[in-house]
């Protein structure tokens, strides 16, 4: 077991990433910048940076199909993977997962 105390009620969010690798939690993204939403059929990132993006999904996708800002089909896999041409940039994922 882990125990972590936390005094004063708040913790930056690149301690609670690289807590979160030590502990072998699932992390989507490596990139701290960005802001990742999740749920059983969507993945949602507002990039805070240009550039390369990798999401990792924790289990193989059947389908992955890119929704916002243009519709378009994606290699299935654990992974999504775009360039960003611009901080603030959103796109909007639909994910099938196989079971």
């Amino acid at each position: 077991a882990t125990d972590i105390y936390l005094a004063n009620g708040y913790i930056d969010h690149t301690v609670w990433h690289d807590l979160c690798r030590r502990l072998g939690i699932h992390c989507y993204l490596d990139t701290l910048e960005d802001a990742v939403f999740v749920n059983r059929s969507a993945v949602g990132i507002h990039t805070g940076s240009a550039g390369e993006k990798t999401i990792r999904l924790p289990k193989k996708a059947a389908r992955i199909r890119q929704i916002l800002p243009e519709e378009k089909e994606l290699p299935a896999g654990d992974t999504i993977r775009f360039t960003a041409t611009r901080r603030g940039e959103s796109r909007l994922f639909r994910v099938e997962l196989e079971d």
